[in-house]
């Protein structure tokens, strides 16, 4: 009875050591790395360390530029391909900037360089019909956060649509090693990290609540980090935050207000703040015909697609309004 209860127990550990195995080699919490393709319209460039999707617009005059900011999930996401279409669309020259997890960026979300960025801007302002100095910034989820630092610290960017936002800088993220998360910031800038704060900081997370329960615990560290607060006060352009409510990933609706409540304390120009309270994560971005799986991040299918169809036209009017070109001044007689 023993040897076979010793043989049952060995059985057992050799199972689980299997199955832990082909997790750890299969690794189903990586989200799919995606290339989008930029499409009939559009076109691919990889130069200089950069990998992106350009999509120019009119070619009559010259027109302002708009860089989009993926997500958590790197690369260049579908989603971020239709808002640069539809941007272009509206007249604009779009460049859709991967920063991580792309053909010569880096593998983890770890000290990604804003000069990434700045590449890509030096790259867009040698086009055809671009107007260098009417440039906006759209970014959802971590492009949100990412958008928010790059105009804090560049004094060029005129208009800047965040989406998700976040009022920190958030500490680094390795698909590859989610339960063992790399140590360090998300950004970097002149070579340094930027100061953050670390996901679930206080050194409490619900498992029940999820993941936006160790966003939680990290802003509750705010006052032993305050330089890791993003300095929006410092941003020249116009600022149009976007949130929802129902948001299961972090709470952007919350650091939207900590943003606006910043902008007021240090006497900044208040930005625009759209929330949905019945949306989530998914609650901004090109309207969808088919809205199914919207609803994976907080809110429901049609609830956010119901905000996407009140916020996208609001920003591309808001990019328009704050990106016009200057009035002539009048002859001299």
């Amino acid at each position: 009875m023993l040897r076979w209860l010793i043989r049952i127990v060995l059985g057992l550990i050799v199972f689980v050591a299997l199955c832990v195995g082909a997790l750890w080699v299969w690794k189903p919490w990586v989200p799919p790395l995606t290339l989008a393709e930029p499409g009939p319209t559009g076109q691919r460039v990889t130069e200089d360390g950069m990998f992106m999707n350009y999509f120019p617009g009119p070619k009559d005059g010259s027109h302002p530029l708009i860089l989009l900011f993926g997500g958590s999930e790197g690369g260049l996401a579908p989603g971020g391909q239709r808002m640069g279409v539809a941007l272009q669309e509206q007249g604009f020259h779009v460049l859709q900037v991967a920063y991580f997890r792309a053909p010569g960026t880096p593998r983890a979300l770890k000290n990604v360089p804003l000069e990434t960025f700045d590449r890509a801007k030096a790259w867009a302002a040698k086009q055809p019909g671009v107007d260098a100095t009417r440039i906006g910034i759209m970014g959802v989820s971590k492009g949100a956060e990412g958008v928010l630092i790059y105009a804090s610290r560049r004094p060029d960017v005129r208009a800047v649509v965040s989406a998700q936002p976040s009022s920190v800088v958030w500490s680094s993220l390795d698909w590859e090693y989610i339960f063992f998360p790399p140590d360090g910031s998300s950004w970097s800038d002149g070579g340094k990290p930027l100061p953050h704060v670390t996901f679930a900081g206080d050194g409490t997370y619900d498992y029940n609540a999820g993941i936006i329960s160790g966003y939680r615990s990290g802003l509750r560290t705010i006052d032993k980090h305050p330089d890791a607060v993003i300095r929006v006060e410092d941003i020249k352009g116009a600022v149009m935050l976007v949130c929802g409510e129902m948001d299961t990933l972090w709470p952007s609706c919350d650091m939207a207000r900590q943003i606006e409540a910043r902008a007021k304390e240090k006497g900044a120009a208040p930005p625009v703040l759209l929330s949905y309270e019945k949306a989530g994560h998914a609650g901004f971005g090109v309207p969808a015909k088919d809205p199914t799986g919207l609803s994976q991040l907080g809110g429901t299918d049609a609830d956010n697609n119901a905000a996407r169809e009140d916020a996208w036209p609001k920003a591309v009017e808001f990019l328009k309004a704050n990106l016009a070109a200057a009035e002539a001044a009048p002859p001299v007689p």
